[in-house]
């Protein structure tokens, strides 16, 4: 599983090298969930959580290994013909190192609207926080620390 950073960072560089937009969006403090305290190196943190977002079917619209900030792009949802709108989802986050092996982690899972029609969609507006995103996200993120450090099984 160690060949999995790898090909993250690649896909995470082609995402930015592609010039993916993605319009500003203010996110409120009491949408963000807080995974604190995270006994692991900071590399570590900020790959789990990006793979996290890439196998949910997000696509990285920025990444900074360095300032820990991840946004994704708008992914697209359910279109309602009568009232012209569209659903979409997004993700922001924030890996934050407090000291040695001491990760705090930060992310909003928001919904999205816009006005929609097939040849001019409107700007994204924020709806709500998405908790059904955040606890797959948090899974997922467990599952990846995980992989990384389960023992090797003896055979």
């Amino acid at each position: 599983m160690r060949h999995a950073a790898p090909t993250i960072g690649v896909a995470l560089a082609a995402a930015f090298l592609l010039g993916c937009r993605s319009t500003r969006i203010e996110v409120p403090e009491t949408d963000y969930t807080e995974m604190s305290s995270l006994h692991y190196e900071y590399e570590v943190v900020f790959d789990c959580l990006s793979a996290s977002i890439l196998e949910e079917g997000f696509q990285v619209a920025r990444a900074d290994r360095d300032s820990g900030d991840l946004e994704t792009n708008a992914v697209p949802g359910l279109e309602d013909h009568v009232r012209g709108t569209q659903e979409g989802r997004r993700i922001r986050a924030r890996v934050e190192k407090n000291g040695p092996k001491d990760i705090k982690v930060r992310f909003a899972a928001t919904r999205l609207e816009r006005e929609y029609s097939p040849t001019t969609p409107g700007e994204w507006r924020y709806v709500g926080s998405d908790a059904g995103l955040v606890e797959k996200i948090k899974q997922r993120f467990d599952k990846n620390v995980e992989k990384r450090y389960k023992p090797a099984e003896r055979g």
